[in-house]
């Protein structure tokens, strides 16, 4: 079956490649509420391309203080926060 990252046989090269990247990249944070809702694409795109992630689940309140810090640029979740402190909004 092929994947988001080449895997299958017509693509070995951009495959390998693709891994290499992978895995030299650092981790980022999925940042959603605890629920599937509009993250579940994109957890789901993580794990299947092995992205190195961890998922930050935040429960109201908390996304309500971060929300008024103004931890999100667009004020909204989900969001990938990553190493060197940028942040992809309305992914």
């Amino acid at each position: 079956m092929g994947g988001c990252c080449g895997s299958d046989s017509t693509n070995v090269a951009t495959s390998s490649a693709a891994n290499q990247m992978m895995q030299k990249m650092p981790p980022v944070e999925i940042e959603y509420f605890d629920a599937n809702g509009r993250a579940l694409a994109l957890r789901m795109l993580a794990w299947y391309c092995s992205v190195p992630h961890t998922n930050a689940r935040r429960t109201f309140p908390e996304f309500k203080e971060k929300k008024v810090k103004g931890s999100y640029k667009l004020g909204s979740m989900p969001v990938i926060n990553f190493k060197d402190g940028s942040q992809m909004a309305e992914t």
